[in-house]
């Protein structure tokens, strides 16, 4: 049952030169670190060093523009060796996750919606949330998205964020993506994906023993901490809007 805490939980952010505003873009990267890597320590890690790296990169090249030389600590500077190499881990791991991230959360939401709905409640199954991917991905010719493939590799190993994916779906459907980085985005975000969360947790479609999430492994906001929030409710007045096949055919060209 993981639990997240977020860096400005952990230590005083502002003692390492962060602004109240930049702190709160610290606490996302460290959320997309689990929607990239939600079971692997190691890789999420080392994409915690990665940001980092960068923004002490950053801090230094604005001390250069004001002093000639720049003094670092010993271990700094080797910590700082790998950051090119960090840097591009980062990004190789969104472009990487990407798709099978955002197809965990269109499954969650395309499931959970419509079971809330008595006339497609029956149609509310990981079996035909698959097919709805899978027919997608045959008629765009894009890779990975067999119903096999999504069985067995990529649900299994997403479903730990999929709420998180899921809400991600609805923000940048909703909201800008530079009002995520804010700490009211943050909170609106969080609140969101605990819906989800939730919903999918409790959420036994028919023909079935066990929920769409395992409430054992699903990335939560600690309950001392979310029960202190107003009450988040979110309603789907268009199931084409969690169809992958639809969204596909309404995107830009």
């Amino acid at each position: 049952m993981p639990d997240l805490f977020f860096p400005s939980e952990m230590q005083d952010l502002t003692k390492s030169g962060m602004s109240d505003q930049e702190i709160p873009k610290a606490d996302l990267m460290y959320l997309y670190g689990i929607m990239l890597h939600p079971r692997d320590d190691v890789a999420r890690n080392r994409l915690g060093q990665g940001v980092v790296a960068e923004y002490v990169v950053g801090r230094l090249n604005e001390l250069k523009e004001i002093s000639e030389r720049v003094k670092v600590d010993a271990d700094v500077a080797l910590s700082l060796a790998d950051a090119p190499k960090l840097h591009s881990e980062l990004y190789s791991a969104v472009d990487g996750a990407g798709f099978a991230g955002a197809v965990s959360g269109l499954i969650l939401g395309w499931i959970v919606f419509r079971h809330e709905r008595p006339d497609t409640r029956a149609s509310a199954s990981l079996r035909g949330a698959f097919r709805m991917v899978e027919t997608a991905c045959i008629k765009e010719r894009i890779r990975g998205g067999t119903v096999d493939n999504l069985r067995r590799n990529v649900w299994p190993a997403f479903r730990p964020a999929a709420h998180l994916w899921a809400a991600f779906q609805i923000w940048t459907d909703k909201f800008s993506s530079g009002e995520l980085g804010t700490a009211q985005g943050l909170y609106v975000f969080l609140m969101m994906s605990e819906w989800f969360r939730l919903k999918g947790e409790a959420c036994i479609p028919q023909r079935s023993n066990a929920p769409i999430l395992d409430a054992n492994e699903t990335w939560k906001v600690r309950p001392g901490i979310s029960r202190e929030w107003p009450t988040c409710d979110l309603q789907c007045g268009n199931l084409d809007a969690w169809d992958l096949r639809i969204r596909i055919k309404k995107r830009p060209r």
